[in-house]
C-alpha cells in the first residue's frame, strides 16, 4: 500500500461557454419543484373531463345518489360537475400516482347557482390526494342568505377532521352566475392557507384562513363540488369550472440566487499499485445570497430565513442537513443548451452563514453516507470461482453475490425489486445471486448443495425459512440451470389444492445478430395443468418474438405485434393458472389467455415447482413469482435498472466472513480491491461498480479520452482548432454577462387571425440567450373584446382570448411561434387601442472584454543549450500555434521520461474543458502538429468551478498503466512493477 502522488495537475479553461446554474434542494419531500401545469377544460368530452394539457387521464369518484361519469364533462371552453340529489358530491381528481406534490398553490376558477334550503358546496381545491378518503379541502361554502364561508377540512378514513372551522367571511355577498376564484395553498412550513373572492374584484390582500398543518405528506389533487343534507336546488345541480392552475413553492430552486458553484469530485485514500477502490465522492458548494429576492410572504435577512428558529424559514422544524439536494449545468454551445447533470441524488450538508456579507453558502455531498451502514451477510454459500467449463468448484462467498446483496440491503437494488410472491429472481448482471429479503422470521438457514440424484452436476438447491430469490448467470451462451424452488403448502397452495398460481416474467434484449434466443421456463409438476407443461419464449429468424407452448405434444403459438429489435429491451411473460385452467401470456404488453383441459386434479403437496431455463442471450432478467393473475400486476413494460454494476470476475472471498457486521461501503470497497475494480457514487447518485475489463476494453464507455481532439470538442457543439499545448500561448478570453430579462423580439405588423388557423413566425434576434426559459405575453382582440395572454416556454396556454400559443427554441438565437385561433370568431393580435402588442422576452448575452490573455508554463520550459531556448513559439511561419521541433520533441521526451519514472512533475496546461470528464476517465493530452504528449493519465480528481459566463475545470491525475483482465501484468507495464492478483 502506498499513498498515490499526483504526476499531473492540468487547468481547463473554457471562458467561451456561457453557463447557467440549477441547484435546488427537496425541503419538503415532494420533489423539485417541476409541476407547474394548468387545465382550461378548452376541449370537448363526454362523459368525463379527459386528459388534461400536462397528459394526465381524470379519475371521478363521489358519493351520494347514483355516480356515473356522465356527471362530468367539458364543454370547449368550462367543465362541469353536476350532483344530482342533496347530501352528495362528485369530484374529478389526479391520483397520487400521476401527481405527488406537498406544497402546492392552486388557483381555481368557478361558478355555481345560489344555495336554497341548505348549503352547497362549490368547486372546491382538493389538496394531497392519498386516495378517495383521505385528502385535504380547503373548503368554500353558500349558505341560502347568500353568505361565504370557508374551512379547512381534512378527510381521514373517510372522516372529515376538521383543521379550521368554518367561518363567514364579512363583507363579502355571494353573486350567482358570475366567475369566483379560490387561492388554496401549501406552504414548505406546512401551512395550509386560502381565500375566495370574485374573479373581477381581486384576491384580498391577507389569508381569509390559516392553520398550521403537523402532517408533512404530499398527495394528488381534486375538484369536489356538493350539496349539504336539505339542500333545495333544482336537480341536478350544474357547477361550472372556468379552469385552474397547479404551480408549487419556487423555494426549492435556489438557482437564481447562486453566484458561483464549485464541485470537487474525486478518487483518494491509500491504494494498492494500479487499484482505485476507494472513497468516490462528489461534493458541492454554491456562494451566494440564498435570500436574496422574494421569500414568499416575508423578506428576510439571510441569518434568520435560514434558521430553524424561525417560522417563516422553509426549513422551520425541519432537519437542516440531510435534505435530498441536486445541481446541474447548462452549457451553451453553437447545437443549444446542454443540460449536463452534476450532483443527483445528493444530500443537503449545511448551510454557513456570513453575517457580514448577509449572505449563504450551500454545501452538498453525494449519497456516500447512505452507505455508512452496518451490514451482516447471512451465512449463505454460493457458487465459488470458475473452471473452464463453467461450472462451480467449490463453494464460497463470490463477488456478485456481495456486491448485489449489499447495495439491495442499503435501498439500491441492481433491479427492479421483486414483488413479494417472487420466488425466483434472476436479475440483470446475471450473477448466482440469493437475495434474502426482511423481515425474516427466523436466522436463514441456506445452503449449497449438488444434484441428490448426480444427474447435473450444476444444480443447485436452496433451502429457507424466509422468501428468497435465486439468480442464474447465462455467461453470454447457452447454459442449463435445474433450481428446485422449496415452500410450504401456505405458500404455493391454497387449502383446497386448486389455487396455484405461477407467474413467469422475464425482460429480454437482442445484443448482437444471432437468431434465435431459446428462453424455456416453467416444468411444472403436481398440477391440475397437463403434465410436462412448457413454455417457451423464442426470437423467429424473421425477427419477431413468439411464445409456445407444449402439452402432450400439442402445441401453440402467440406472436408479438413488433419485431424484435436489437438492443432493445422486451418484455416477455407467462402465467400458469390452476385455478382458471389458463394460461396466460405477455410480448411487450399485449396478452393472450390460452385455455387448457387439466387431466389431473391438484394435489396438496409440498413438491418443488421447477423450472428450467435454458438462455443464449447474454442479458436476460428473470421474475418468478407466485402470485394471483388477476389482481397482482404485471412488471413494467420498460426495464428501469437501479445500481450500475460490472459483471465481476468472481474470485473468492476469503477475507469476508459473514454474520460479522461491516460497514457497507467497506464491503463494497473490500470486493472491488479485490477484483481490481473501481466503487464510487455516480454524479445521479447510482452506485458504480467498474470491473477491471471495464477500465481497459476499447469498447465500454468513459475509458479513454482525448481532452484536445477536434473531434472531442465537437461533441459539444463546440468548434475551436486551437487546442494545443504550449509553454506560451495567447488564449482570446471572451467574457460574457448578463443584462436581465429583456425584449428579444416583438410583432410590429397589424395580423388579423381567422377561427381554426393557425400562423407562425421563424423568429431570430442577434445575442444568445443565457438560459433556455423565454415569456411570450400580448394582447388579442375582436370587435369588442381585449384581453390579456401571458405565454410561458415550454407550456401550452389558453387564455380568455382564444388564442393557443406555444413557443420553441430552436437555438440560443432562434425560436419558432405559433398561434392558433380556437374560437368562432376573427382575432387580432393588437391591444385596445389597435397596436400591434405580441413581446418574447428573455436573458440575452453580451461580450463585455475580447482583449487576449497570456498563460505561460514556467514549470515545462526547457533551458538546454543556453538563456532563452524554448521561451517562445518558434516558426517560420510565424505562427502562434506551432513551435521548433528541437523544442516540441525535447519538452515531450522529458515530460514522458519523469511521468513514466513516477516524479512529482506539475504541468499547467491550457485546453478546452469537457464538463463530462469524470474520476477514473483515461485522457490522453494530444497536439497533433508537432508537440505529442502521449502519455494516458487516470484521473484522480476534479474541480469544477461555474459562474453565469465562465467555466474552469482542474484535473489530477497520474499515469495510467494497462491492466490485464485477469490482474497479470498487461502491454507497457514497466519491469519491476507488482500487480496485485493473479489469474483466478
Amino acid at each position: 500500500m502506498r499513498a498515490v502522488t499526483p504526476t499531473l495537475a492540468a487547468a481547463i479553461e473554457a471562458p467561451e461557454r456561457a453557463v447557467a446554474l440549477d441547484a435546488r434542494i427537496d425541503w419538503d419531500g415532494d420533489g423539485y419543484n417541476t409541476v407547474d401545469f394548468s387545465d382550461p377544460f378548452n376541449r370537448v368530452t363526454s362523459p368525463g373531463l379527459g386528459t388534461n394539457p400536462a397528459g394526465i387521464v381524470y379519475s371521478h369518484t363521489g358519493a351520494g345518489g347514483t355516480v356515473a361519469l356522465s356527471d362530468f364533462a367539458c364543454t370547449g371552453s368550462v367543465a362541469t360537475i353536476s350532483v344530482p340529489v342533496a347530501s352528495a358530491y362528485r369530484a374529478p381528481y389526479i391520483p397520487k400516482s400521476q401527481l405527488d406534490v406537498a406544497d402546492t398553490d392552486v388557483y381555481l376558477e368557478w361558478q355555481s347557482p345560489a344555495a336554497t334550503g341548505a348549503d352547497l358546496e362549490p368547486p372546491t381545491p382538493v389538496l394531497r390526494v392519498q386516495d378517495n378518503s383521505n385528502y385535504d379541502m380547503c373548503r368554500v361554502l353558500i349558505t341560502p342568505a347568500g353568505q361565504v364561508k370557508v374551512a379547512i377540512i381534512r378527510l381521514l378514513a373517510n372522516n372529515e377532521l376538521v383543521l379550521y372551522a368554518p367561518r363567514i367571511i364579512p363583507g363579502l355577498t355571494f353573486v350567482a352566475g358570475v366567475s369566483w376564484t379560490t387561492h388554496a395553498q401549501i406552504d414548505v412550513r406546512g401551512r395550509i392557507r386560502m381565500n375566495v373572492f370574485r374573479t373581477s374584484v381581486g384576491e384580498p390582500a391577507g389569508w381569509q384562513a390559516t392553520v398550521w398543518d403537523p402532517t408533512w405528506q404530499s398527495g394528488g389533487f381534486a375538484i369536489r363540488a356538493g350539496r349539504a343534507a336539505g339542500n333545495t336546488n333544482a336537480s341536478p345541480t350544474v357547477f361550472t369550472v372556468f379552469g385552474y392552475t397547479i404551480a408549487t413553492s419556487p423555494k426549492d430552486d435556489l438557482s437564481s440566487k447562486l453566484a458561483r458553484l464549485s464541485i470537487d469530485r474525486d478518487m483518494r485514500g491509500m491504494l494498492p499499485d494500479e487499484v482505485l477502490v476507494v472513497e468516490g465522492g462528489t461534493a458541492a458548494t454554491g456562494d451566494g445570497d440564498l435570500a436574496a429576492g422574494d421569500t414568499g410572504d416575508e423578506k428576510l435577512d439571510t441569518v434568520r430565513y435560514f434558521s430553524r428558529t424561525n417560522p417563516a424559514s422553509p426549513i422551520y422544524g425541519k432537519p437542516r442537513d440531510s435534505r435530498d439536494a441536486k445541481v446541474a449545468v447548462q452549457f451553451l454551445t453553437s447545437a443549444g443548451f446542454e443540460q449536463v447533470p452534476r450532483l443527483t441524488g445528493g444530500v443537503l450538508r449545511g448551510l454557513p452563514v456570513d453575517v457580514a456579507s448577509r449572505s449563504a453558502q450551500l454545501d452538498l455531498i453525494d449519497g456516500r453516507d447512505r452507505f455508512r451502514v452496518p451490514i451482516t451477510l447471512p451465512a449463505v454459500i454460493a457458487d465459488g470461482p470458475f473452471n473452464t467449463t463453467d461450472m462451480p468448484t467449490k463453494p464460497g462467498l463470490e463477488a456478485s453475490w456481495v456486491v448485489s446483496y449489499v447495495l439491495a440491503q442499503c435501498g439500491y437494488p441492481l433491479s427492479p425489486r421483486p414483488r413479494a410472491e417472487c420466488r425466483l429472481f434472476a436479475p440483470m448482471h446475471g450473477s448466482l445471486t440469493p437475495f434474502l429479503q426482511t423481515p425474516f422470521s427466523g436466522a436463514p438457514q441456506a445452503k449449497w448443495e449438488p444434484d441428490p440424484d448426480g444427474v447435473d452436476p450444476r444444480r443447485v438447491k436452496f433451502t429457507a425459512d424466509a422468501p428468497f430469490f435465486l439468480a442464474v448467470d447465462p455467461a453470454g451462451g447457452y447454459v442449463q440451470t435445474k433450481l428446485p424452488v422449496n415452500a410450504g403448502p401456505a405458500e404455493l397452495w391454497a387449502s383446497n389444492g386448486r389455487a396455484q398460481n405461477m407467474r413467469i416474467e422475464m425482460w429480454v434484449k437482442r445484443t448482437g445478430s444471432e437468431a434465435v434466443v431459446d428462453i424455456a421456463i416453467a416444468e411444472v409438476y403436481n398440477d391440475a395443468l397437463p403434465t410436462q407443461s412448457r413454455v417457451k419464449f423464442f426470437a423467429r429468424r424473421d425477427g419477431f418474438l413468439a411464445v409456445q407452448v407444449l402439452n402432450g405434444g400439442s402445441s401453440y403459438f402467440q406472436f408479438s405485434s413488433g419485431t424484435y429489435s436489437a438492443g432493445a429491451w422486451h418484455l416477455v411473460g407467462v402465467h400458469v393458472d390452476d385455478a382458471t385452467s389458463t394460461i396466460e401470456f405477455r410480448i411487450d404488453g399485449t396478452s393472450s389467455v390460452h385455455t387448457v383441459t387439466p387431466t389431473t386434479a391438484g394435489t396438496l403437496s409440498t413438491a418443488a415447482v421447477y423450472c428450467d431455463l435454458k438462455t443464449y442471450t447474454p442479458a436476460s432478467e428473470l421474475h418468478v413469482s407466485v402470485c394471483d393473475r388477476t389482481s397482482t400486476a404485471w412488471l413494467p413494460l420498460l426495464h428501469d435498472s437501479g445500481a450500475r454494476v460490472d459483471r465481476l470476475q468472481n474470485r473468492e472471498l476469503s477475507g469476508i466472513y459473514p454474520d460479522k457486521p461491516v460497514e457497507a461501503w467497506d464491503l463494497l470497497q473490500q470486493v472491488t480491491a479485490a477484483e481490481l475494480g473501481t466503487c464510487r457514487i455516480d454524479y445521479d447518485g447510482r452506485p458504480t461498480i467498474w470491473s477491471a475489463a471495464r477500465r481497459n476494453s476499447p469498447d465500454s464507455l468513459n475509458v479513454q479520452r482525448t481532452v484536445t481532439a477536434a473531434q472531442h470538442l465537437s461533441d459539444l457543439g463546440y468548434d475551436d482548432t486551437r487546442d494545443m499545448i504550449r509553454n506560451l500561448v495567447r488564449v482570446p478570453w471572451i467574457k460574457y454577462a448578463t443584462s436581465g430579462t429583456t425584449p428579444i423580439w416583438s410583432l410590429t405588423e397589424v395580423v388579423s387571425i381567422l377561427p381554426g388557423e393557425t400562423i407562425t413566425y421563424n423568429v431570430k434576434w442577434e445575442k444568445p440567450l443565457a438560459a433556455s426559459n423565454v415569456l411570450l405575453a400580448g394582447k388579442a382582440a375582436d370587435a369588442a373584446v381585449t384581453a390579456n395572454m401571458t405565454i410561458v416556454y415550454g407550456f401550452t396556454s389558453i387564455g380568455t382570448n382564444g388564442i393557443n400559443a406555444n413557443v420553441a427554441l430552436t437555438s440560443p438565437t432562434t425560436a419558432t411561434v405559433s398561434l392558433t385561433n380556437v374560437i368562432g370568431k376573427t382575432l387580432w393580435i393588437v391591444d385596445g387601442n389597435g397596436v400591434p402588442d405580441l413581446v418574447l422576452t428573455g436573458i440575452p448575452i453580451t461580450k463585455v472584454d475580447t482583449d487576449p490573455v497570456q498563460v505561460q508554463d514556467d514549470a515545462a520550459i526547457l533551458r538546454r543549450g543556453g538563456p532563452g531556448v524554448g521561451e517562445a513559439p518558434l516558426d517560420v511561419d510565424d505562427s502562434l500555434w506551432r513551435q521548433s521541433e528541437a523544442f516540441a520533441r525535447g519538452l515531450a521526451y522529458q515530460l514522458l521520461a519523469t511521468l513514466r519514472d513516477e516524479q512529482i512533475v506539475f504541468t499547467d496546461i491550457t485546453i478546452p474543458g469537457d464538463p463530462r470528464l469524470e474520476p477514473l476517465d483515461r485522457i490522453r493530452v494530444q497536439d497533433p502538429t508537432g508537440l505529442v504528449l502521449d502519455m494516458p493519465l487516470l484521473v484522480e480528481s476534479v474541480h469544477d468551478e461555474f459562474a453565469p459566463g465562465s467555466y474552469q475545470m482542474s484535473l489530477v491525475g497520474r499515469p495510467a498503466r494497462d491492466q490485464h483482465l485477469w490482474g497479470g501484468p498487461g502491454v507497457g507495464t514497466p519491469i519491476g512493477t507488482t500487480i496485485i492478483g493473479g489469474t483466478p
